[in-house]
């Protein structure tokens, strides 16, 4: 409402059902987005608002998500989407740049290309992006309209690590402001984009099937609704181990002095590897690095929520080159890794 309150009414009448003073949101700031979507897979929609001061609030009635508000990193961005990247059956919430995009979980981390493409233009557009399923592999890729009137699909390798650009990056005659939309049209995939001048833009996806099964839109056309068909994600990593094998890692693995780049919260990072952990259950993993003599070099503690990936940065700068143990303690499980340091 006007005084920036969280209004529900009754669809029979319109009359107030709930109004809502929303915690730790600077009122001074202006609106850009309000959406409803289920981030913390407790079968209640949260509040999601992002504001003009590039912060994105998520609430759950009054009450902000722990370490929420976060900031956006984008200088221009687009009316979120929502779709589960990471496959542990929550949705994550994804908002396009220039030319780039990120992506949230409901604990505020960030996950986003390695690499953006070349630089936007002075038109800061920032259309938005969707996630669909194009190669078959049950992660969606995330397709999108960016600056200088591309649309680019970027290819989701290993749930949330967003590497390369699959197929090519396709460039539109006119501007679009609006989302693309991803369909099957005479047994191809397609994308479909509307114009600011009114032009449709029709683009066959080569080599690519839509899964039908998901949720295509979010304001992805000019009558700005939206569409969700098919069944609520679910959890591809459920187990009855402690550690989530395939979503526990070291990289990069080997570390070495020429290419010494790690990705941590979609942060370059320098003379560092990253430990990525995921769990079945809420817990602390206790991580212990040992040299190839058994001599402990580190440790560290990182508490993690279930399902949901954690990453801990661990500097190699005054690491000697050689093969070393990772040892990941959690619940009387351990779980070991190798990693080598070259330099």
């Amino acid at each position: 409402d006007e005084n920036k309150n969280f209004v529900t009414r009754n669809l029979q009448d319109l009359s107030l059902a709930e109004s809502l003073s929303l915690n730790n949101f600077n009122k001074e700031k202006a609106i850009h987005s309000v959406s409803l979507a289920d981030i913390n897979g407790d079968n209640k929609d949260n509040l999601i608002i992002t504001s003009s001061d590039s912060l994105l609030y998520v609430y759950e009635d009054e009450f902000l998500l722990e370490n929420y508000p976060a900031i956006i990193p984008l200088n221009k961005f687009s009316l979120p989407t929502f779709a589960d990247t990471d496959g542990n059956g929550k949705l994550e919430i994804i908002l396009g740049g220039e030319n780039t995009f990120v992506s949230f979980d409901q604990e505020a981390n960030i996950f986003c290309p390695h690499t953006p493409l070349p630089a936007s233009d002075s038109t800061s557009a920032a259309s938005g992006v969707v996630a669909s399923d194009l190669d078959g592999d049950e992660i969606p890729e995330i397709i999108g309209s960016f600056s200088k009137n591309r649309i680019s699909v970027w290819e989701n390798e290993l749930n949330n690590n967003f590497y390369t650009v699959l197929g090519t990056t396709y460039a539109l005659n006119s501007s679009s402001s609006n989302f693309p939309i991803i369909a099957e049209y005479m047994n191809k995939t397609t994308v479909f984009i509307a114009a600011d001048n009114g032009e449709l833009y029709k683009i066959p996806l080569e080599g690519f099937a839509v899964n039908k099964s998901i949720w295509n839109c979010e304001y992805g056309n000019l009558q700005r609704t939206s569409a969700f068909s098919g069944n609520l994600p679910q959890n591809i990593f459920v187990t009855k181990k402690v550690f989530v094998n395939q979503e526990t890692y070291i990289y990069p693995n080997p570390f070495s002095s020429i290419y010494n780049r790690s990705i941590f919260r979609g942060e370059t990072r320098e003379n560092e590897i990253t430990i990525r952990v995921m769990t079945s259950k809420n817990t602390k993993v206790k991580i212990k690095i040992f040299d190839i003599a058994g001599g402990l070099v580190k440790q560290k503690t990182q508490n993690t929520t279930a399902y949901l990936p954690a990453s801990m940065s661990v500097d190699v700068s005054n690491i000697a080159s050689g093969v070393y143990c990772a040892i990941l303690e959690a619940d009387g499980e351990s779980k070991q890794m190798m990693f080598a340091v070259e330099k």
